[in-house]
């Protein structure tokens, strides 16, 4: 009995070490501590993105819900004659340090007549100019059309086969912050 007595104290002991919880302590700690911040992480991603359908839904939203204001062919090349003027003083109308299509499109936003005019980025051209609201439809004009001495704003002229309208994106609210209406 004795032999088995002994056998059966040190089973007993290790099975006692082993599952002995201050052992695993820091195992279980960081176990917990890697769950949460993966957890974290993911509700910070899932936001983020939620965020972002939302703003552009909201976005589109807002720029769908007011109607256009028509301008004439007189209007547009008014103002891209005042867009000329103000690009020979090489304003940088959003403070990057630079004076460039980004700036053009922004003046350009700012002379016509509000809800005439959207503020447009082509990923394709990395280029940034206007759409504006004529003969009930939006036109794409590139407000320095008057700068480079050109008979026609309109971005498919200027550009030809360059530019691909389906990379045009609405950046009227982002951009506009800069705008002094």
């Amino acid at each position: 009995m004795n032999q088995f007595s002994s056998y059966y104290n040190a089973v007993n002991e290790y099975a006692a070490d082993s599952s002995d919880s201050s052992n695993n302590r820091p195992f279980v700690f960081l176990m917990i501590l890697l769950c949460g911040i993966i957890v974290m992480i993911w509700i910070s991603n899932s936001d983020k993105k939620f965020n972002e359908e939302n703003y552009r839904t909201k976005e589109t939203s807002l720029i769908s819900e007011q109607s256009p204001v028509e301008v004439n062919n007189d209007t547009l090349w008014n103002a891209l004659r005042q867009v000329t003027v103000r690009m020979r003083t090489d304003e940088d109308v959003d403070n990057n340090g630079k004076s460039n299509c980004v700036d053009f499109s922004i003046i350009f936003y700012d002379i016509m007549p509000r809800g005439s005019t959207k503020i447009i980025v082509n990923s394709g051209l990395n280029h940034c100019f206007n759409h504006v609201f004529i003969g009930g439809v939006w036109l794409a004009v590139e407000p320095q059309a008057h700068y480079i001495r050109s008979n026609t704003s309109k971005m498919v002229n200027i550009w030809g086969t360059e530019y691909d309208s389906s990379l045009d994106r609405d950046e009227t609210r982002y951009y506009s912050r800069w705008a002094k209406k």
